[in-house]
């Protein structure tokens, strides 16, 4: 449905499903600048999000996706790994140096020209291997802090290699396969 891929519709469903659902938003570097460019972006759409807006009291009674400091509802992995200044890795030194493929022939920078000449397939895409690579470094971080114990941090592990390899059989996700291939690549199967 060509109504369903403008920017105000794409925003106002994910900003509205996150407000109702209420899942602990992951990302990285995401406090500073991806959760920041949505909500500019929602709000030069004239987009109204009042349940992913509404923030706690007090920071235990609620998730705030506006503190990732304070808050479990937004983990900004950047902030956990990187040290407030010209150190911090990008999402592609974190991931390669964890045997994650990253980024895979295309940079952030490309993405808006993209949008403007109606490349959504590529997009989504390259969002699916960055979603991706984040997670798998969540995975690694919830793991180091012991949220997931060897035998349930390898089964993880082959969880997303599972996914994968059934959803890159799908018509245009073939990218997913790819990725598969570069982490088995960098990184074989992994027991902790």
């Amino acid at each position: 449905d060509p109504q369903q891929t403008t920017e105000a519709a794409i925003l106002s469903r994910f900003l509205n499903a996150v407000g109702e659902k209420k899942p602990q938003l992951v990302g990285f570097n995401s406090a500073k600048a991806d959760l920041k460019v949505l909500l500019q972006r929602a709000v030069a759409n004239g987009i109204q999000a009042a349940k992913f807006a509404k923030r706690p009291n007090k920071p235990w009674e609620g998730y705030d996706y506006f503190d990732a400091r304070n808050s479990e509802g937004h983990v900004d992995l950047i902030e956990i790994l990187g040290s407030y200044g010209k150190s911090n890795p990008s999402l592609n030194e974190m991931a390669t140096v964890c045997g994650i493929p990253g980024k895979m022939g295309i940079s952030g920078e490309e993405v808006a020209p993209m949008w403007l000449e109606g490349r959504l397939a590529e997009i989504v895409a390259y969002n699916e291997c960055d979603a991706l690579s984040t997670y798998l470094i969540w995975l690694r971080v919830a793991y180091f802090g012991g949220f997931f114990d060897p035998q349930q941090y390898t089964e993880e592990q082959a969880r997303v290699r599972n996914l994968l390899s059934t959803e890159g059989t799908l018509p245009g996700k073939e990218h997913l396969l790819e990725f598969l291939e570069r982490w088995e690549m960098w990184s074989p199967v992994e027991s902790a």
